[in-house]
């Protein structure tokens, strides 16, 4: 019998899911519903096309005064691409979220027999416009519209980064399409000597709607920009010490944070977010708000 292939992307990713399912037995029903889906998305992104055609020509005066990249054209055209997304991930979908399942065939057969274009898809996605499909509630239809679209964002925002990778950028939303965080990490520099005089790593923001990565200063709130440190609360796992959330009692906003400054083997960002579930709740429980939400969430984000 032939063995399925997996990418080393999806391979990676479910081989970290395993080690955490083994460290967090609490949470091994979540990670294991979860990654096979995770792993979907990273093989769909291994065999996705990028931008196409010439890149888009880079102003950097212009940028570097905190104007992203996209700011005037946007994404390109993402419907063609969608038949591929639905075939990939609606099954992996069904089986992260059975108690969905009703609506995602639903769904499935709306788009098979064309009561749902996958143009509007994607207009509902980027919140164009407001779609309706009779037998989905509209926070499913946008939920499972928004997993469809976000690989094929990721994909073309992976040939976009080179372009501004060495442009400097000090706001708090995403260089290449203008969106806010969703994630965040504390990252060694390559120059162990910047890494010594930064007394930690430095911190690296994710894009909730591209997963483009940049810098962006430790001792700051992303969502109000409040760097006053009293204000600023860190949320901790004792048993798992590099995570962490990252509070502000201004706007009472959080976002998740993995310090990985000393970790030798740094997890998929995908399922580290996972991990941090506990640690979300307790955010939640003292009155915190996330700055975005996580695949599994269907409510509004604070920002």
């Amino acid at each position: 019998m032939e063995s399925t292939r997996v990418s080393p992307a999806a391979a990676r990713l479910l081989a970290d899911a395993a080690t955490l399912s083994r460290e967090l037995p609490e949470l091994k029903g979540l990670i294991e519903s979860v990654a096979p889906l995770l792993a979907a998305r990273a093989e769909l992104l291994e065999t996705l096309p990028g931008w196409q055609g010439p890149l888009p020509q880079v102003e950097e005066p212009h940028f570097c005064q905190g104007n992203y990249l996209l700011a005037e054209s946007g994404f390109q055209a993402l419907a063609p691409l969608l038949p591929l997304a639905a075939q990939r991930l609606l099954p992996a979908m069904t089986t992260a979220f059975p108690g969905l399942a009703g609506e995602l065939d639903t769904l499935q057969r709306g788009l098979t027999e064309g009561a749902l274009p996958f143009a509007d898809l994607e207009a509902l996605a980027l919140d164009e416009e407001d779609i309706r499909l009779a037998g989905v509630s509209p926070e499913v239809l946008r939920f499972v519209a928004w997993q469809l679209v976000k690989p094929l964002l990721e994909r073309q925002a992976q040939d976009l980064a080179s372009l501004i990778r060495h442009l400097p950028w000090t706001q708090a939303t995403c260089p290449i399409c203008g969106g806010g965080p969703d994630f965040s990490r504390l990252l060694r520099p390559k120059d162990n000597a910047e890494f010594i005089t930064a007394h930690g790593g430095a911190r690296h923001l994710r894009c909730a709607t591209c997963a483009a990565e940049w810098k962006y200063k430790r001792i700051s709130c992303p969502a109000c920009g409040n760097e006053e440190p009293s204000t600023l609360t860190v949320l901790r796992n004792e048993a798992r010490p590099g995570d962490r959330v990252d509070a502000c009692d201004v706007c009472k906003a959080y976002l998740l944070c993995l310090d990985a400054s000393e970790m030798i083997d740094i997890p998929d960002t995908s399922i580290a977010m996972l991990t941090m579930l506990p640690l979300e709740l307790r955010a939640r429980q003292a009155g915190y708000t996330p700055m975005a939400l996580q695949p599994w969430e269907l409510e509004e984000p604070a920002c």
